[in-house]
């Protein structure tokens, strides 16, 4: 029961934090009570994100992890170049 709401949680609508009424994705603020809508980049891979998401949808890091997790990923990633180079 628990994962059922969990997973009807996720598809629910973009509503304002504020006064609740539904948003456009694109708007920046609410027409109804003029609140800005708060959106952050994904630490690791930069696409835009709903504030209030913890993991990012298009990379799957969790936006809650140190910088230290961060650098580490970023490493990962040149190492895996630098090999890949390497093999010619």
């Amino acid at each position: 029961m628990e994962k059922q709401q969990k997973m009807q949680k996720s598809f629910l609508p973009n509503v304002c934090t504020n006064c609740g009424e539904m948003l456009q994705e694109d708007w920046s603020f609410c027409p109804f009570c003029n609140k800005k809508v708060e959106k952050k980049a994904c630490k690791f891979c930069e696409m835009e994100l709903r504030a209030s998401w913890s993991y990012c949808p298009y990379c799957s890091k969790n936006q809650n992890e140190t910088d230290k997790h961060k650098y580490e990923y970023g490493n990962e990633w040149l190492r895996e170049i630098l090999n890949n180079n390497n093999d010619h």
